[in-house]
């Protein structure tokens, strides 16, 4: 029984550090074709994908609550009409719709920096 549960705990952790680490490799790529021009965008993008995993993380505790979403803000990671907007959506969904908010963000930054579209496939698809 012990050697099962230490399984799934390390194919658990490898699969978060592999989530994790598509974070970062979208963040990077974000932060490279997009440059200084679309700044705020990567910005944003960033942070929502950031705040998608917390709640996904609070979300699989079965912790997922307003007050971690009033955290989140005075980390910085939500603005108050972000936090208003989503305390509105089931707690389940939160995560999807803040991701939803990260790609729109990449289009916009993507078509402000006047990026090839091709870039877009490569940060969403990461």
């Amino acid at each position: 029984y012990a050697q099962q549960s230490f399984a799934r705990y390390l194919r658990l952790h490898n699969k978060m550090k592999r989530m994790i680490r598509h974070v970062y490799d979208s963040v990077h790529y974000l932060r490279v074709f997009l440059g200084d021009r679309a700044r705020g965008y990567s910005r944003c993008c960033s942070r929502y994908v950031i705040t998608s995993i917390v709640l996904t993380l609070q979300d699989m505790r079965g912790q997922g609550s307003d007050a971690d979403l009033h955290k989140l803000g005075r980390l910085g990671f939500l603005s108050e009409m972000e936090m208003t907007t989503i305390q509105q959506i089931d707690v389940k969904n939160r995560s999807k719709v803040i991701l939803t908010w990260a790609s729109g963000m990449i289009r916009l930054g993507c078509q402000e920096s006047k990026t090839p579209n091709q870039i877009l496939r490569v940060c969403c698809d990461n």
